[in-house]
Formats: C-alpha cells, sequence, structure tokens
C-alpha cells in the first residue's frame, strides 16, 4: 500500500524527478516474494493506482540506496501502543555504520510527529481505507518537509 500510494502523491504533486527510487520492504520476511494483499490491491485499484510489487525484507545496501528510510508500524501481533515503534527499532539495530539513509518514523510527517501507520490487517476494510488516507496525508507533509513543498499540497486532492 504505501509503495502504491507514496509514489502516486509524489507523481502528482510534481516531485516524482526528485527520487532515484521508491519501493518497500519489510522488517522481516514474513511475506517476502508474495504479492500485495487483495484488500490492499483494491483499495489502490479504487484510487486509479497499478501496484506490481513482491513483498521483501530490508537489506543492507538499501541504507545507501536510499535518501529516507520510513518505518511504518510497530509490526507485532497484537497491535502494540503507539509509542512502541518496534519497526523503527528494528532499521535502527539494523543500519549499517556507513548508512547515508535518514531513518524515521513515516509518522514523524503526521500531525503530532509520533504516529504510526495503523497495521491495516486489524481493522477490516475500513483499516486498508484509513492506511491509505494517512500514507497520503504523511507523504504530503514529507515533500512540504523535507523537499520544501508548498504546504498547500496537503490540502489537494
Amino acid at each position: 500500500m504505501a509503495e502504491g500510494a507514496f509514489r502516486r502523491t509524489v507523481h502528482k504533486a510534481g516531485y516524482a524527478g526528485k527520487f532515484r527510487k521508491i519501493d518497500s520492504c519489510g522488517t522481516a520476511d514474513y511475506h517476502a516474494g508474495n504479492h500485495a494483499d487483495p484488500r490492499t490491491l483494491q483499495i489502490l485499484a479504487k484510487n486509479s493506482i497499478r501496484l506490481d510489487h513482491l513483498a521483501r525484507q530490508v537489506k543492507a545496501s538499501d541504507f545507501t540506496s536510499f535518501d529516507f528510510i520510513l518505518a511504518m508500524d510497530a509490526s507485532s501481533s497484537p497491535p502494540p501502543p503507539p509509542s512502541d515503534n518496534a519497526n523503527l527499532r528494528d532499521l535502527t539495530r539494523v543500519k549499517p555504520k556507513d548508512s547515508t539513509a535518514k531513518v524515521r518514523l513515516f509518522g514523524h510527517y503526521g500531525a503530532r510527529k509520533d504516529e504510526q501507520v495503523q497495521d491495516p490487517y486489524y481493522g477490516g476494510q475500513s483499516g486498508f481505507e484509513q492506511n491509505y488516507r494517512q500514507v497520503v496525508a504523511f507523504t504530503k507533509r514529507f515533500l512540504v518537509e523535507e523537499l520544501g513543498a508548498d504546504p498547500e499540497i496537503e490540502e489537494r486532492d
């Protein structure tokens, strides 16, 4: 979900040329090699987004291949309290010393600066819709804070 929604939001805002690559991966290999959940694909299709991506686990080279690595959620079951930040902790733990990427919680670009992208698997179809809305909102704030986009971008659809 995040890769498709991020890519589309960046493209619509006119910032696609600022990125060498946009990709997504997990901190564990639970779903490596699998396509996105059908509910994810349904929400993306509803928003005219096509996603052709196989899940993969983060690797050491990602920390020099990307400028930003954004942790989504706490990644455990059942969902931990919002302050847990296990994804961020896991990424920080595996981050190589020669890393050039900024590693932070994607929710840093939320209203509270410490929000987590809600894991859609625990919220039924509405969880997937909420996840999409969060990713789009955080991406717009990311563009404002990191690339100097016009703050009015946050009000556009």
